[in-house]
């Protein structure tokens, strides 16, 4: 995992990289992107804000809701599925801007 936080010590903004060794790390020019590889593998997320808490610090219905608005993808309940729930594809209206957490 790549830990992204202020020099002051504050709970760091943690990014979920490939389950192996990350090899390499980088941040754009502009600083708006984090890039991560490692295996055959290469990640690219939005640079979180850290004047903001770290999205695993957040209250858990705040947490649902801003995982809400980043996908048209929804687990549902169908006991007739193995595990008791499905995966239900609603309208995705696409973002304006980048997410921001």
């Amino acid at each position: 995992m790549i830990r992204i936080g202020p020099s002051s010590g504050a709970v760091p903004h943690i990014l979920y990289s490939d389950p192996r060794r990350i090899l390499g790390l980088a941040f754009s020019p502009d600083g708006k992107w984090v890039a991560s590889s490692g295996g055959t593998t290469i990640r690219l997320w939005p640079m979180p804000d850290l004047s903001k808490p770290p999205v695993h610090t957040l209250p858990h219905d705040v947490l649902l809701a801003k995982l809400k608005n980043l996908t048209n993808l929804r687990a549902v309940s169908d006991p007739r599925a193995a595990s008791g729930y499905r995966v239900a594809i609603g309208p995705f209206p696409g973002w304006k801007d980048n997410p921001t957490w």
